[in-house]
């Protein structure tokens, strides 16, 4: 890899399309070992599921348009025609080896898994893995460690990929199953190439959150046919990556602006903007908001010159030129003051997107020099107050002291002794520094809720002691210049005091879970090179680990029994790991239809209900299982969320399971035999937790709500026999990722990704603070 490293497409600055290995690195005691390598690093890249998802874009890539997509597609299949004209085959493409970027390039990762040949010796060295949901046909059900990966089966995952970029998310197999029994899996269905879009019939119906084949430019929606249809039987019709990056490029070419949304970008061959009909199907969800409705941030360019005399007239003595040159040298009577919006981000300059000419000018005020001190301490003193009742300090300080220095100005000025102008800047200033007295009431707690951070990076799971005195936090690797990794820490809850913090994790903490006696915790980590661990921490000797599993695939949950009898773990291999709690012997394995994404226990601790499906949200159909947990038996299995099952739990009677998906529904179902009760719309993009309350009435979610400007991240209160919502507790604009209520009821926790663990009094009609 080291002698024959592979072009890159971009050549764009520091960026790097490949993550390719520099260098090795080698032990330096005793004889010198292979310790690892060296590669750069993939700065402010996202996932790719956070750029296709609409519900995730509308976050973390807030210019991102269909143009982006189609850009960033595009840089995609360059990537993959440099490693094919090298002969290099990736093999395991799917959505986790792949980074975007806030410009629209992109970077493949976990290199080492590439299928390479020696030009030297000839020899292969294969790739031994692949994604099921991204496997070629031909492919399916084989062992990848004996079989030479080619081009054409590269190209089938990217046409995946590609697919997803320009359609929402939605994967090509997926749809709503009109045939009998169970929905078969995904790779089930890419081995009968049912493409649910296609011109054959198949016994899947279009995703009704899905948008038309017909949105995509007609070369492309005929290469996604030629992939999946004729590409099925005869893997050398499939398009190869030149043919996608041309037709991508012609597609790019050919989008038109929306006249009613200058962010909707559609193709030259439809007649109506297909992004407002689905913003209007969609109950005003705009998967490409305006960037008006966000946040643009606005910033101003002031010019200003001295007020001189009148233009001299034209006479005896003078000339006409004369006259206009002492005309064009006179500065202006006005102070001219631009506002202007800040240029939206665009894809980058290598792709081919020109950058903006000038920055829109939004409109433009002209003072008369007269009074433009004061107007400015005016100005300043209003954006002081403003931020005041914010609480942020800073801010507020500094507008403080620019209205004061243009009331200083104003009244040292010849110019400032009209009344007018004299008042209107001291009554400015003082009240701007009257702004300042605010901030003990701003940065007073809210009512209801106390609040305690963290020292790492985002909150991932929250569990209560069963006394209800302490919680403990697991939150995610920090991706910011510390690069702190994740934790545990475990809080007082009624001081709010952090009492415990053990050692660092190599990684994310995805999931913590008290056992039933307070004495233990059992944590799963999960570390950024694909491999997780669950461990225990005990309380009483300050946080010391013992390690009882080590995956090899990303780790995602970690539960304790009720009983104090088991431990069930979850990671990435359709398989839940059940534990005896005293011996931490491994007692069974759960087989699943797709990745546990969220589980929960019984009250009695002798029943498992999970939820299946994929946590990247459109890879893999969503089932609700009910196992018993001693016999390893399934007990039922429910087709719950089309997006994935990304929350369950069980009602603390033990008579109801309740889950909620990426799809934004929440289901219920009879432990008894799985018959669904009800459906709930949460009318958002998707459900990250569940929890109920002790006493069982009611169960609280965690939702991605839709408001404008932006998205609104909320926590609705349900009735836990209807559904219906009876209160939102919160509402902010970061995610919310873990709920939790106290085992003794009333108090209820939630955290989220920028690392703030809040508490709330649910009980009581005011939300009193704790």
């Amino acid at each position: 890899m080291l002698d024959h490293p592979p072009a890159d497409p971009s050549r764009e600055g520091s960026h790097v399309s490949i993550a390719w290995p520099l260098d090795l690195v080698s032990t330096v005691y005793g004889d010198r070992d292979f310790a690892g390598f060296v590669m750069r690093r993939a700065d402010s890249m996202r996932p790719i599921f956070e750029v296709y998802n609409p519900s995730v874009r509308r976050q973390v890539v807030r210019n991102a348009d269909y143009l982006f997509l189609h850009r960033a597609a595009r840089n995609l299949a360059a990537a993959v025609r440099e490693l094919h004209s090298r002969d290099i085959v990736i093999g395991d493409v799917n959505e986790s080896n792949i980074l975007v970027g806030q410009t629209a390039l992109v970077t493949l990762v976990d290199t080492d898994s590439f299928q390479i040949r020696d030009p030297r010796s000839g020899h292969l060295f294969r790739c031994p893995v692949g994604k099921p949901e991204f496997t070629a046909p031909e492919l399916q059900s084989k062992r990848f460690t004996g079989i030479d990966r080619h081009p054409e089966h590269d190209c089938f995952g990217l046409a995946i990929l590609i697919f997803q970029f320009l359609m929402e998310g939605a994967h090509p197999f997926a749809g709503q199953y009109d045939g009998g029994g169970d929905p078969p899996p995904y790779e089930d269905r890419i081995a009968r190439g049912h493409f649910a879009y296609g011109t054959r019939k198949t016994p899947y119906r279009r995703m009704p959150t899905a948008p038309d084949l017909d949105i995509l430019d007609p070369t492309l929606r005929d290469l996604f046919l030629r992939c999946f249809e004729d590409g099925h039987s005869l893997p050398s019709a499939r398009p190869d990556a030149q043919t996608w990056h041309d037709a991508l490029k012609k597609a790019e070419q050919a989008l038109v602006s929306c006249t009613a949304n200058a962010q909707h970008r559609y193709g030259a061959h439809l007649k109506a903007c297909p992004w407002c009909a689905r913003t209007s199907q969609f109950g005003g969800r705009d998967p490409f908001p305006s960037l008006g409705t966000r946040d643009t941030r606005i910033r101003h360019r002031v010019t200003a010159s001295s007020l001189l005399g009148p233009e001299p007239a034209l006479g005896s003595g003078g000339s006409s030129q004369t006259g206009r040159t002492a005309a064009a040298s006179a500065p202006s009577p006005f102070t001219t003051v631009t506002w202007q919006a800040a240029a939206p981000l665009r894809a980058s300059a290598q792709a081919g997107v020109p950058a903006p000419s000038a920055t829109p000018t939004l409109f433009t005020v002209r003072l008369s020099g007269n009074n433009a001190w004061a107007w400015g301490a005016a100005f300043w003193a209003l954006l002081a107050i403003a931020s005041a009742p914010l609480g942020l300090a800073g801010v507020n300080g500094f507008m403080a002291l620019l209205s004061l220095g243009c009331c200083v100005m104003g009244w040292l000025g010849d110019l400032s002794r009209r009344s007018l102008s004299r008042w209107v800047g001291a009554i400015s200033a003082a009240g701007a520094c009257a702004s300042i007295a605010l901030h003990p009431i701003a940065a007073a707690p809210r009512p209801g809720v106390a609040t305690m951070t963290s020292g790492s990076g985002g909150v991932r799971s929250l569990s209560f002691s069963p006394d209800g005195r302490l919680l403990a936090v697991g939150t995610s690797r920090a991706e910011d210049s510390s690069l702190k990794e994740g934790e545990v820490d475990v809080w007082d809850v009624a001081s709010s005091r952090l009492v415990l913090s053990p050692e660092r994790a190599n990684g994310d903490v995805v999931a913590v879970s008290f056992s039933p006696d307070g004495k233990s915790l059992a944590a799963a980590t999960d570390s950024p090179f694909g491999t997780g661990e669950v461990v225990l921490i005990d309380i009483s000797t300050n946080g010391a680990y013992r390690s009882v599993y080590k995956a090899r695939r990303h780790m995602r949950q970690v539960v304790w029994s009720p009983n104090g009898a088991y431990l069930a773990s979850a990671a990435d291999e359709h398989a839940v790991r059940i534990w005896d709690a005293r011996s931490l012997q491994p007692i069974g394995v759960l087989d699943l239809p797709g990745d546990a994404c969220a589980m929960a226990f019984s009250p009695d601790g002798t029943r498992l209900a999970v939820g299946c499906g994929s946590s990247q949200g459109s890879v893999a159909p969503g089932y609700v299982t009910l196992w018993n947990v001693a016999s390893s038996l399934r007990l039922w299995a429910q087709p719950a969320h089309g997006n994935g099952v990304q929350a369950v739990a069980f009602a603390p009677d033990g008579g109801m399971v309740v889950s909620g998906g990426n799809d934004g529904a929440i289901c219920t179902w009879t432990a008894r035999n799985g018959r669904h009760l009800y459906r709930q719309t949460a009318h958002s993009y998707g459900i990250a937790a569940l929890a109920f309350a002790p006493d069982g009435r009611q169960f609280a979610n965690a939702e991605a709500r839709q408001s404008e400007p932006g998205t609104s991240n909320e926590i609705v209160l349900r009735d836990s026999a209807t559904g219906t919502p009876l209160r939102t507790l919160a509402s902010g604009d970061d995610t919310i990722q873990a709920l939790a209520f106290s085992p003794r009821g009333g108090l209820l926790a939630y955290g989220t990704r920028d690392g703030s663990i809040r508490l709330w009094h649910v009980d009581s009609p005011k939300l009193s603070r704790r």
